[in-house]
């Protein structure tokens, strides 16, 4: 087979093979607000629960203006990502929304009752108990005035009510979306729907124009729990599914996936997630799908990996996703990870890490470097020039200066008073099978170059200390990357058939459907 025929992974496999892994290590293991926090490069979504609800606005089958009924709409259950109402069938936020403006013909008001005081005129039904009090608590004995009850309609019932918040909810979920997410940026593909020109948005406008909304508060609505499970029982099939997705979107969250766990898939399916072909940015989900990998190797996880929510500190990129301890050593796992992490009780942001790549002198200085006093040989100058011209000449250098390698594992020391490193693992993904791309430059081979940039660079911030004593500028002992034993690396490619059998030390190379080594093995 030519390495032209070897394709990388489809998106669906990746998809199926991290939903598997995601439902196993949730629960009291752990949860997925790290991982998907970073799943887009380019949407800053916070976590878990933003992920659950914009899903939860993209359930179901969308047909604008439709005049079917509902037993006309034949729905996979996979597309609502498991919500039924209470007689089984699935509904989903689109379809919903397709049948809402041929349902809603009117609101079924309530009836209520108010008691008003009037004077010398009788409104309703005269309450002569009330009547009789109220003039004795006022002095008033001889008094015209009447305590009438009077009887009004209002469109707050619970029924109603169960309806409103709904649709509040889904307005809510957009807004947040604009406001969190999207900012003044175009809306992305798989969310523009629900963007200011997308159709479902226009259309759930146009129904709340609708004069049955008028008089409406929908900031006032509120509705109980048992509320919700009254109206699912109701005779009318629109306020039984309003009631079936209000409590399914109130039951979101990192709980979901005990229940739903055949839906993490549908979960993961989102364009979000999916992995494309790999140009700058290689596919997070293929970046998960190592993680989970690796963490399969680690025993002493499946007992010691703690839950975590993710951090708000906005001054660090990167996401730490799993923490353990075993044998005296702390261990903290991340993705896109620069180097800094509030690490301790205190909270403060420390400097763990950094793989900048050390700095060339420019052209008009000594021939000096930090590899050595004599002048660079012509390589050497060839990297010093190269390295010159993309940070004096071009917009994409890095704007921090810090490489931020796709997965990072630290072995610290438990008992130390300050963070000690005690190993290192990197890992670099690359979804792509093509060795050379005509385009630009190679792809998989500028992995190889990546990964051994980050174990050469690697140092010790200014608030971690090495576990060991001698050359304590770099967090390798040794000047070679792949025969320094503080050091593990990791290269995962698209596809096994791309790599030969080899004797690399100090390096696992894998591809799909390989297993993982231990990062310290």
């Amino acid at each position: 087979m030519s390495n032209g025929d070897i394709r990388a992974p489809e998106p669906e496999q990746i998809v199926k093979e991290c939903a598997e892994y995601l439902t196993s290590y949730l629960g009291d293991v752990t949860n997925t607000e790290g991982w998907i926090r970073n799943l887009d490069p380019k949407v800053n979504i916070r976590g878990l629960d933003d992920v659950l609800s914009y899903h939860f606005l993209r359930t179901g089958m969308w047909e604008p203006r439709t005049a079917k009924r509902r037993e006309e709409f034949a729905i996979p259950i996979e597309q609502t990502a498991g919500l039924r109402d209470r007689y089984g069938e699935p509904v989903g936020v689109l379809d919903f929304i397709s049948l809402l403006p041929a349902r809603l013909r009117s609101l079924d008001p309530a009836v209520t009752q108010r008691v008003e005081i009037t004077d010398g005129a009788v409104r309703g039904h005269i309450d002569w108990r009330e009547t009789v009090q109220y003039r004795y608590r006022t002095g008033d004995i001889g008094s015209q005035k009447f305590a009438c009850r009077v009887r009004e309609k209002t469109p707050y019932s619970t029924r109603n009510r169960v309806l409103f918040a709904v649709l509040s909810t889904i307005q809510a979920i957009y807004t947040d979306f604009k406001r969190n997410v999207v900012g003044d940026s175009k809306w992305p593909t798989w969310f523009e729907g629900w963007g200011p020109e997308g159709e479902y948005r226009q259309e759930l406008d146009r129904i709340l124009n609708n004069p049955h909304f008028e008089a409406v508060d929908f900031q006032a609505v509120s509705v109980t729990d048992r509320e919700i499970t009254e109206v699912k029982a109701d005779r009318d099939r629109l306020y039984r599914e309003a009631a079936a997705l209000l409590e399914y979107y109130r039951g979101l969250g990192s709980d979901w996936f005990d229940e739903h766990e055949e839906y993490a898939a549908s979960l993961l399916s989102l364009d979000l997630f999916h992995p494309t072909e790999e140009n700058e940015k290689g596919s997070d989900v293929y970046e998960l799908y190592w993680i989970f990998k690796l963490l399969d190797q680690v025993e002493q996880v499946e007992n010691q990996l703690e839950p975590f929510t993710g951090g708000t500190n906005d001054d660090y990129r990167g996401e730490l996703l799993a923490r353990w301890e075993h044998d005296s050593a702390e261990y903290l796992l991340f993705n896109d990870w620069e180097g800094k992490y509030p690490y301790g009780d205190s909270g403060d942001l420390r400097d763990l890490l950094s793989f900048q790549e050390p700095g060339y002198p420019s052209p008009t200085s000594p021939s000096t470097d930090e590899f050595g006093a004599s002048a660079p040989t012509r390589v050497g100058y060839v990297h010093q020039h190269q390295r010159w011209m993309r940070d004096e000449a071009f917009s994409q250098a890095s704007e921090s200066g810090r490489m931020t390698p796709d997965i990072v594992l630290l072995e610290l020391d438990a008992a130390a008073d300050d963070p000690t490193l005690i190993r290192l693992f990197v890992g670099e993904v690359k979804y792509s099978v093509v060795l050379v791309h005509d385009d630009f430059e190679p792809q998989v081979i500028k992995g190889t170059k990546r990964i051994l940039e980050y174990g050469a660079y690697a140092r010790p911030g200014e608030d971690i200390e090495l576990a060991r004593d001698g050359q304590r500028e770099y967090v390798g002992s040794t000047p070679d990357p792949l025969r320094s034993p503080e050091l593990g690396l990791g290269l995962f490619v698209g596809h096994a058939n791309i790599i030969r059998e080899h004797d690399l030390p100090g390096i696992q190379i894998k591809g799909w459907e390989d297993d993982a080594d231990h990062p310290f093995e």
